[in-house]
């Protein structure tokens, strides 16, 4: 199926990789992020201001970077979604038209809801997939990222995750 699905996506696989790369860049923040904020706190316990000054500096900066990174993922993520959604639509109308019966047993009201609901499930499909993806790999890297930092604070951060898996199987079902 997602073979399926990718073939609609081939006009856009430059800036998929655009998003892909912009998602990298985000988790990359951030993992990093947790790992400056503990120095910053670090170098304030100790009262050196001229070290506290630099990393706060940096901190500012990667807080910056990551607003940058995440606009540029909407946008991009918005333009994708309209190309591929045009691309389906486009594909879906000439395969139903190549059909003789089917335009005429459906009107044209219900044949364009059609086209709009398979292009967005299209779509939605891909995008799930890489926020799925990459979301997997930022909760992997922050935790390693804690584990190395203080395995303690890396148990009482992790102590949430299978309620939340509980919750969510539960929920699912309904």
């Amino acid at each position: 199926m997602i073979f399926r699905v990718l073939r609609y996506c081939k006009s856009e696989t430059l800036r998929i990789c655009l998003l892909i790369a912009l998602k990298a860049g985000s988790a990359t923040l951030t993992i990093v992020q947790p790992l400056v904020f503990s120095s910053m706190i670090d170098s304030i316990l100790i009262h050196n201001r001229s070290i506290t000054y630099q990393i706060f500096v940096l901190y500012a900066g990667l807080q910056i970077m990551h607003i940058l990174f995440t606009y540029l993922i909407r946008t991009v993520d918005v333009v994708i979604s309209k190309n591929i959604n045009f691309h389906v639509k486009c594909q879906i109308t000439h395969y139903l038209f190549n059909i003789p019966s089917y335009n005429q047993e459906l009107g044209q009201g219900k044949m364009h809801s059609l086209v709009v609901s398979d292009s967005k499930s299209v779509y939605s499909f891909l995008s799930i997939i890489i926020s799925s993806l990459f979301t997997f790999f930022t909760v992997i890297g922050v935790g390693i990222v804690t584990i190395t930092t203080d395995w303690r604070l890396t148990l009482v951060l992790m102590t949430p995750y299978p309620f939340i898996a509980i919750i969510n199987h539960i929920f699912r079902k309904n």
